[in-house]
């Protein structure tokens, strides 16, 4: 995090830069400020002293935007600590071809990404959507999380456990909460469950 703190700082150096040598360059028209033509009965040495000041203050304005730019665009750091976490699952569009199956609905729990383990507790149903459907609270055992390649820009991905699902972390608010989602591969109909963790 600090690394990229330190390129941030450094393009927002050259940036500083070029923008007051180009504001040096470009000349005021203070026609367009004023609705009058400024009268020149001041010293040639005042004048220019002036525009160039005012040059600089539209230059640190754009700098103090391009500023911002640069702290939103840092790569957030690898998740770490522990998190406390609510996830659900969207069974829309899916119902009749999850019909008498059992699955977790929901959940809740903790990610330690500093111990690399996922504890908690859920709801299980049973026999989905059947007329002898049942809904048990259950907690699972400690899974260990398996750092895996991201699959996309500011994400970070684990295997959980050894039967082929993976978590998907997206840190935000200055890595104090995180995006979550579980999937379970292509060869099983369960849906995927999305929630957050905040940081403990």
């Amino acid at each position: 995090m600090q690394a990229a703190e330190n390129q941030g700082m450094g393009v927002r150096w050259e940036l500083m830069i070029s923008i007051l040598l180009l504001a040096h360059r470009i000349p005021i028209n203070t026609e367009i400020f004023t609705g009058s033509k400024l009268k020149m009965n001041l010293p040639m040495k005042t004048q220019r002293s002036s525009c160039f000041q005012f040059k600089i203050m539209v230059a640190l304005l754009v700098l103090d935007w391009f500023g911002i730019s640069i702290a939103n665009a840092q790569t957030s750091a690898a998740p770490t600590g522990s998190c406390g976490f609510v996830m659900n699952k969207n069974f829309g569009g899916l119902g009749n071809s999850n019909v008498g199956y059992d699955y977790m609905q929901n959940y809740i729990g903790i990610i330690d990404f500093d111990k690399k383990t996922f504890d908690g507790a859920g709801n299980h149903v049973y026999n989905y959507q059947k007329s002898t459907t049942t809904v048990e609270y259950e907690t699972f055992p400690t899974t260990l999380l398996t750092p895996d390649k991201s699959n996309f820009q500011g994400s970070y991905r684990y295997k959980l456990g050894s039967d082929g699902t993976m978590l998907t972390v997206v840190p935000v608010n200055n890595n104090n909460t995180f995006m979550i989602m579980l999937d379970y591969g292509k060869s099983n109909g369960e849906p995927s469950a999305t929630g957050a963790c905040q940081k403990r």
